[in-house]
């Protein structure tokens, strides 16, 4: 498993389009490695903090970007969306 940790925010030029920043809010991702492709990777990931297009902008960032994300740098020759779905999700509702 590992660990993803960086500070994100929105590119100034853009409305879209975040980026890793020092100057950011603090985003953190676990991540498990599920199987690996020929030029693929398939990971399990855990967002622990909440952010926009955090696991796009953490992934890319990290040389990893998602398939099928032109956005942040994902090959879309296989596929023409992104390849970012999920299984489960959770969280703790507060009232």
């Amino acid at each position: 498993m590992g660990v993803v940790e960086e500070k994100i925010e929105r590119k100034e030029e853009s409305l879209i389009e975040r980026w890793v920043s020092e100057s950011g809010k603090k985003a953190v991702t676990h991540f498990n490695v599920l199987r690996r492709l020929k030029g693929y990777t398939v990971l399990e990931v855990k967002p622990l903090t909440g952010r926009t297009h955090k696991i796009r902008v953490l992934m890319s960032h990290l040389g990893h970007p998602v398939a099928g994300d032109s956005l942040y740098g994902g090959k879309n020759d296989k596929i023409k969306m992104q390849a970012l779905h999920f299984a489960e999700m959770s969280f703790f509702y507060p009232i």
